[in-house]
């Protein structure tokens, strides 16, 4: 768009898809200056080096990476980004973030199940990223606050010796289900407090330091690759399944009971007032 200005109407909700690279470089690239919607798809690199892309509209606009050339890269070198009511994702293969992007309130950045973000800078994520696929942090690249990790959610480790960071969250909805470490022989990821990984924990290259605080593996993590410089060098623990006391304000039915398959641990005393020691609760515990 060097030079040139193109709005897209918007009145139609169309849809623009592109095979190619996108290069803003001194024009003008407006997404609608309506109340409609576009959706742009782009197979390419997308380039903002001069001019000004955006929505002079109040509709909310979505970029969407997909297929194409592997990887793809967002780059924002120079001009106007005027985002604040355009939302991203990254629908297939690998998306590299090669410049700092901010993700105002209430704007979405999702990465499909097929989908790879890959950070090579820092992403200011004050709205919500929604991580179905794999986040990947490269050298450079960083988070401004937690993601929200789905079904298939994946982070990996893939720019030398780190930190944790908001990455890898301490709430539920903030945990991968799988890290990879593929961080370089001899590197190390360094745990900034307590972290949990529910499925699997896979090493490719380089380790994990907990320091003082505990990587907790879910009870069904499965770990893969680990080796003599492949490992956890610290504190490793494991969620262990287990039955509270069923008394415990009659919260378990002997019927709820005998559906359980495979119980290793059951509590049998309990002295809180509440617990119910000694039965009864009409015959039916």
């Amino acid at each position: 768009t060097g030079g040139l200005a193109m709005r897209l109407a918007t009145s139609t909700c169309p849809v623009v898809q592109g095979g190619g690279d996108m290069v803003v470089d001194g024009g003008t690239l407006d997404l609608g200056g309506g109340e409609g919607a576009t959706t742009m798809y782009v197979a390419g690199d997308f380039t903002v080096a001069g001019g000004w892309f955006g929505s002079t509209g109040s509709g909310v606009h979505t970029v969407v990476f997909f297929g194409g050339v592997v990887p793809r890269t967002f780059t924002h070198t120079g001009g106007t980004l005027a985002v604040g009511n355009v939302d991203w994702g990254v629908d297939t293969e690998t998306l590299v973030l090669a410049s700092g992007l901010t993700l105002p309130v209430p704007r979405t950045f999702t990465i499909a199940s097929t989908g790879t973000l890959a950070l090579g800078a820092a992403l200011a994520n004050e709205g919500t990223l929604q991580v179905s696929g794999t986040l990947r942090l490269e050298a450079g690249g960083s988070l401004g606050a937690a993601a929200a990790y789905g079904a298939n959610g994946t982070l990996v480790y893939a720019g030398g010796d780190a930190t944790t960071g908001p990455e890898w969250g301490t709430t539920l909805a903030a945990t991968p289900l799988r890290v990879t470490i593929a961080a370089g022989t001899g590197r190390l990821v360094t745990l900034g407090g307590n972290r949990t990984v529910s499925t699997g924990l896979e090493f490719e290259s380089g380790a994990i330091a907990t320091g003082p605080d505990t990587l907790t593996l879910g009870p069904g993590c499965v770990v893969v690759g680990a080796g003599e410089d492949r490992c956890v060098h610290g504190q490793l623990a494991r969620f262990v399944p287990h039955i509270n006391h069923p008394n415990f304000r009659w919260s378990i039915t002997a019927e709820e009971l005998g559906q359980v398959r495979n119980n290793r641990l059951f509590e049998i005393f309990n002295g809180h007032p509440m617990v119910n020691a000694q039965g009864g609760g009409g015959g039916q515990h």
